[in-house]
């Protein structure tokens, strides 16, 4: 395992300043000597310590910075974040909210505190994706807050893709992952051999099933191919949309997300369709 820390001090309302400051680690190696597991994080700007900052920042503001994440490492894989606060306004600090995606979605919509332990995807050797992270502070913030900073530390939490490890990818993947009507979410997720490397060239034998209620009590079977467009495949990962807008489900049925290669079952996930406005997508 190996982490990376991040940073960030949130200031005074409504002069909200926020700073965040790279602190590297040293390498961490996995149990095989010859594989080593490297997380790193970059700014675009180049210059980690100002990779998030606002001033005069009024409720309902928000602020967005992008951090790319590297694997630099030989080996895939999994990683997840996590929120510390370090010093400051407690009140503050369960008051902001943060919004983290990646360019296929939303890892994680909710209050800043709550970002604890969140899985945040897999990314293969000497790969990379760019996360955006977006603060807000709330538009029902009072005048109350003024004048309080709070400071907190985010952690990027790195561990190997274990051997045989086949399955679903944040934000699909999370525990208690629900859907609501009329939202979109994109389900990724990748296949690896017995010895834990993840597929590097598509199957056109794998195919994701969205099977569950449908109207007048039938069953659907939602099927996403690349023989019909459907599933995408891209830096070791298979991704396909799903959009209760494209593909009606009824609300408040269960659903099953189903894997194939050929007919084996790789992997599956059960999830749930809630009215629209809810919303439930913890880890």
């Amino acid at each position: 395992m190996k982490s990376k820390f991040v940073n960030l001090l949130f200031g005074a309302v409504p002069a909200l300043c926020v700073l965040v400051v790279y602190l590297p680690f040293g390498d961490t190696y996995a149990k095989v000597s010859e594989y080593k597991l490297d997380i790193n994080a970059e700014s675009p700007t180049g210059t980690i310590d100002t990779f998030m900052r606002a001033e005069n920042m009024a409720p309902g503001e928000e602020v967005k910075a992008t951090l790319k994440i590297l694997n630099d490492g030989n080996v895939d894989f999994t990683y997840r974040i996590n929120v510390d606060k370090q010093s400051g306004s407690e009140d503050l600090y369960k008051k902001l909210r943060m919004t983290v995606s990646d360019p296929e979605g939303t890892i994680y919509e909710g209050q800043l505190s709550g970002l604890q332990q969140i899985p945040a995807g897999v990314i293969a050797s000497h790969e990379n994706e760019t996360l955006t992270f977006t603060s807000e502070l709330p538009p029902e913030t009072g005048n109350e807050y003024q004048g309080l900073k709070t400071s907190v530390k985010f952690s990027l939490i790195a561990e190997q893709l274990l051997p045989g490890n086949n399955g679903f990818e944040p934000p699909f993947s999370n525990r208690n992952f629900t859907l609501q009507q009329g939202s979109t979410v994109p389900i990724k997720f990748h296949i690896s051999d017995k010895d834990g490397n993840m597929d590097d060239k598509p199957t056109d034998n794998i195919r994701l099933v969205i099977t569950g209620p449908g109207p007048n009590g039938t069953t659907v079977n939602y099927e996403f191919t690349q023989r019909n467009g459907k599933l995408d495949f891209n830096q070791k990962h298979y991704h396909a949309q799903f959009s209760t807008k494209d593909y009606p489900v009824l609300t408040n049925g269960k659903y099953k997300a189903i894997v194939y290669d050929g007919n084996k079952v790789i992997c599956e996930k059960e999830f749930t369709v809630l009215e629209q406005g809810s919303r439930s997508n913890a880890p």
